[in-house]
């Protein structure tokens, strides 16, 4: 291998290091991280899927679900630079894998977030997002736990999902604007 062979060798080893998505070091330095993964089948009757480090969990009440449908909730390091740059949000990113089309006309899902940052009624609110389209849902403040509560409604979750019969991610946050 000559020298000019050898610098180039080089420049591609570097950049499969250090470029994001390559598999190399530089993927493992991504400063999102999972730090909770948890999924159950969910019915009629309801349930519950929380991360007991964070607070932060994903409830269906009785009746939310009209058939048994795997729900999964996932909690992220830090919340996404695209979503904290609107103000100020909740410390981390959520997503949820559901299909909408198994929650009931007027079924509700809850995500509870544990809220830190100031409540300001009015202006505190909470968001739905799938790929780039994102929309504010309904939400409750509970003052006893301090807990910012997402109401995932069915309208909302098939508004945004292109197939409400399909698994989708969504991501939910909580934000005082900027």
């Amino acid at each position: 291998m000559n020298r000019r062979e050898f610098l180039s060798f080089g420049a591609l080893a570097l950049a499969a290091v250090t470029l994001p998505g390559c598999g190399g070091v530089g993927s493992l330095l991504d400063p999102i991280v999972r730090i909770f993964s948890g999924s159950k089948r969910i019915g009629p009757s309801g349930g519950l899927i929380e991360d007991l480090v964070t607070g932060i969990a994903l409830l269906a009440l009785p009746n939310t679900l009209v058939i048994a449908t795997a729900l999964a909730l996932e909690i992220f390091s830090q919340q996404r630079p695209e979503i904290a740059s609107l103000g100020q949000t909740n410390g981390n990113a959520i997503d949820l894998t559901l299909i909408a089309a198994n929650l009931a006309t007027d079924g509700v899902l809850r995500v509870r977030i544990p809220w830190t940052l100031s409540f300001v009624a009015g202006v505190t609110k909470a968001f739905l997002g799938l790929g780039e389209a994102s929309r504010d849902v309904p939400s409750e403040f509970d003052s006893t736990t301090n807990e910012l509560i997402a109401l995932l409604d069915r309208a909302t979750l098939d508004a945004l999902a292109p197939d409400s019969n399909a698994e989708a991610k969504f991501s939910v946050w909580g934000l005082n604007p900027a």
